[in-house]
């Protein structure tokens, strides 16, 4: 075993076609194409997605590395005594895998969002649950053009799981207060009616329907895109109250995980 490790280290690094698993030290272990393997790092792409982005991890972390034939390719000799129970960790489980790779809490900035008629700009938190199929976010936009805050937390539906190409629906509601564009008609001099538009403040409780998707650009950052509509219940700004105003949502934003 040391004469392998000795080879590795002149080597510098391994290159692998095949299906390889690689043991962490504290975490399930994953099915990976391994690129490299060096003095400090092991270099590898996920084995369900290999054209996407490259992933590197500490050999530190590392118990050891094993081809699909079960050949060892590098062990942690001090972490394997250490450690006799990772010996038993051989199925590998998605679940696992995908906890790895992506991290259960968002940050996400939106520089981009339309929202009841304003444009404006957004930060929300999300929270993803252990299967990775459900998250609860909580947004904030503020609008410029028409000026007011807005909350919309909603439940993400994520039907495919974590994933690089992540979809989701998602059941919104929206709570705020701003301003609003409606029209009202009055009687000119010559008793004709006219109708002419006017800003109002008012009130917002809302319900919407989002369809987006979070593509990830890295392990930790992504661009999610998402959109919608739904209604305004009552009409806050009619002064009967009894009418119900369309709704529309689209927002572009940056995320992190963490």
């Amino acid at each position: 075993m040391k004469h392998l490790l000795f080879s590795l280290l002149l080597c510098g690094s391994i290159s692998a076609n095949a299906q390889d698993t690689i043991y962490y030290l504290k975490e399930a272990p994953i099915v990976v194409k391994l690129e490299e393997i060096n003095p400090g790092k092991v270099k590898y792409k996920i084995w369900d997605y290999p054209n996407g982005p490259s992933y590197i991890a500490p050999r530190r972390d590392i118990v050891r590395i094993t081809s699909a034939d079960g050949k060892v390719l590098w062990v942690n000799e001090k972490a394997w005594e250490k450690n006799a129970e990772a010996e038993q960790r051989v199925d590998v489980v998605r679940i696992e895998k995908v906890r790895r790779v992506y991290k259960r809490n968002t940050v996400t900035l939106m520089p981009i969002a339309f929202l009841t008629n304003g444009i404006g700009l957004g930060v929300s938190y999300e929270h993803i649950n252990r299967k990775g199929n459900t998250g609860i976010r909580l947004p904030f936009f503020a609008m410029i053009n028409y000026p007011g805050a807005y909350f919309t937390p909603s439940v993400r539906l994520y039907p495919f799981g974590q994933r690089i190409a992540s979809p989701f629906i998602a059941p919104t509601l929206l709570v705020g207060y701003g301003d609003r564009p409606i029209n009202k008609d009055s009687l000119d001099y010559y008793g004709k009616t006219k109708t002419y538009a006017v800003n109002e403040t008012t009130g917002f409780l809302g319900f919407m329907i989002e369809l987006g998707v979070n593509i990830h650009l890295t392990r930790n950052m992504f661009l999610t895109v998402s959109g919608g509509g739904g209604v305004n219940y009552p009409d806050l700004a009619k002064q009967d109250r009894i009418d119900y105003a369309g709704l529309a949502k689209f927002e572009v934003g940056f995320g992190y995980r963490f």
